[in-house]
């Protein structure tokens, strides 16, 4: 298991050399790990003929990575607005 999570840890390593908070690493893989699923999730019910239901799950998919966006987007608009 460690061969398989070597190349993210080196990643996670290497952005944090360059300064990058843990944090929005954290948002970043969530964030591809939802579209991973979402896309995933769509293509198999597409499969499945459910065309609306795919369309449903990217839809959701999409909201997903919104939500989980909306304290990075504040964190930008505080910062915006403190330099002012």
């Amino acid at each position: 298991i460690k061969e398989i999570f070597s190349p993210i840890n080196q990643l996670l390593a290497t952005l944090e050399e360059y300064g990058i908070k843990s944090n929005l690493i954290s948002y970043l893989l969530k964030a591809l790990g939802i579209c991973f699923l979402t896309k995933f999730s769509s293509e198999l019910c597409a499969d499945f003929g459910q065309s609306s239901l795919a369309g449903k799950v990217e839809l959701a998919g999409r909201a997903a990575v919104f939500l989980l966006s909306l304290p990075l987007i504040e964190n930008i608009l505080n910062t915006g607005l403190s330099l002012l």
